[in-house]
């Protein structure tokens, strides 16, 4: 993975993201919203997708499924301020997986573990 899309309407949240990611050796795109991310994505499409659940307009949910149809390949990782019970309710399966803000670098760097690990089986399902 190589390329990484990060999807919120918080700036400060996009910024820390995109500074962690740059320093791992990721090409980083931002986007505020999900309509914006969409359009990101058909620009060039992103190995990993980072996406808050809660965003004005059409929400992570949207955006992660609509990721999934057009760009399969691509893992969605859901970052999310609701509380662990309701984001276990609206976080959609199609993402790879999430996580409850404030979260902790270690648990970004997890969630890349998991993704490289999911797109590892995707690739080799696809094969």
């Amino acid at each position: 993975m190589k390329t990484m899309l990060i999807v919120d309407d918080e700036p400060a949240i996009r910024s820390i993201i995109s500074r962690w990611a740059e320093t791992r050796g990721y090409t980083v795109a931002e986007a505020e919203g999900a309509e914006a991310g969409l359009a990101r994505m058909h620009e060039r499409q992103a190995d990993v997708a980072v996406c808050d659940l809660n965003m004005p307009g059409h929400d992570g949910g949207w955006f992660a499924e609509e990721v999934r149809r057009a760009f399969p390949e691509t893992g969605v990782v859901m970052i999310t301020g609701v509380d662990r019970s309701e984001a276990e309710t609206r976080v959609p399966k199609s993402v790879v997986t999430w996580l409850v803000k404030p979260f902790r670098l270690s648990d970004l760097v997890h969630a890349m573990d998991q993704v490289v690990t999911w797109r590892q089986q995707h690739a080799t399902l696809r094969q």
